[in-house]
């Protein structure tokens, strides 16, 4: 009995040691070969009436040893990824939006979100394009959120999230909660045709809006 006594007390004390020096010494342990799990917590506090069928969140790491993760979570209410430990900013957006193309998606600060232009049909030939430009269609409602310094070890995760009325939270949190702020991004624009500039025989108006941007940086809106 006292020898098997001897060897567990062996074994959990150098199972103490390793947790030590995971959380503590990571000059002994390379954080980027250990996994960690973390529950991303969206709250629309700064867009209450958003309504989303689903949102990708992406891990930049800020050092160059390691990659880029993506996670596609439904709904808006968060969800579980797995990841290595390390040191990210992160990224999230609602990805319903067939509409909206992406570009720069390997950089955090350039990541940005655009429509395709669009061709004029025979019916728009009144249009100036000399005049207006470019044209595209208008893009679906684009909610973002971002956090920076994500700092995902074997104990829990430490960020500052941007977003949120109240001004930046930064949080410490062993239960390794990552909570992000969507806030809407896009403009939704409507237009009211008075009813005596209307005749009965219009079926439909098309428009053209000038001085709205061809696209939106994902992470400074």
């Amino acid at each position: 009995m006292r020898r098997k006594l001897n060897i567990w007390l062996i074994g959990i004390s150098a199972l103490a040691c390793i947790l030590l020096s995971a959380c503590g010494r990571r000059d002994i342990v390379d954080l980027h070969d250990i996994d960690h799990e973390l529950n991303i917590a969206f709250d629309w506090m700064a867009a209450p009436d958003a309504r989303c069928n689903g949102m990708s969140v992406i891990f930049f790491p800020t050092d160059s040893q390691g990659n880029i993760w993506q996670f596609e979570i439904n709904g808006q209410e968060g969800g579980k990824v797995k990841l290595p430990c390390g040191s990210y900013d992160v990224l999230a957006y609602n990805n319903d939006t067939p509409d909206v193309k992406y570009r720069n998606t390997n950089s955090f600060y350039n990541y940005s979100g655009y429509t395709l232009p669009t061709a004029l049909s025979e019916r728009d030939e009144d249009i100036d394009v000399d005049r207006f430009g470019e044209l595209h269609h208008s893009g679906d409602l684009l909610y973002s959120a971002a956090a920076f310094s994500v700092d995902v070890t074997p104990c829990g995760v430490s960020y500052r999230s941007l977003g949120s009325p109240d001004g930046d939270v930064v949080k410490s949190c062993g239960k390794s909660i990552v909570r992000l702020f969507p806030r809407l991004i896009s403009t939704s624009v409507t237009c009211e045709i008075e009813p005596a500039a209307a005749p009965d025989s219009i079926l439909s108006f098309e428009g053209v809006l000038t001085g709205l941007a061809g696209s939106i940086n994902m992470e400074s809106g």
